[in-house]
């Protein structure tokens, strides 16, 4: 389950913070996001981040 103000850590090394939007799964679901660096400063602008079965989630963090 994805939720507001979870963090999504995936492969390669990015990671979004969820700003809008849940998911009960990590099949599919749509969620407007930002990026974080490494010590979790928003990069750039929210976005749409369309999750499916082969997005590459390594871990959320709450």
């Amino acid at each position: 389950m994805i939720r507001q103000g979870d963090i999504l850590e995936l492969k390669g090394g990015r990671a979004y913070k969820v700003l809008l939007g849940h998911t009960d799964s990590l099949i599919e679901g749509n969620l407007l996001v930002v990026e974080l660096d490494e010590d979790n400063n928003k990069i750039g602008e929210p976005f749409d981040f369309e999750i499916n079965a082969s997005t590459p989630i390594i871990d959320i963090i709450r």
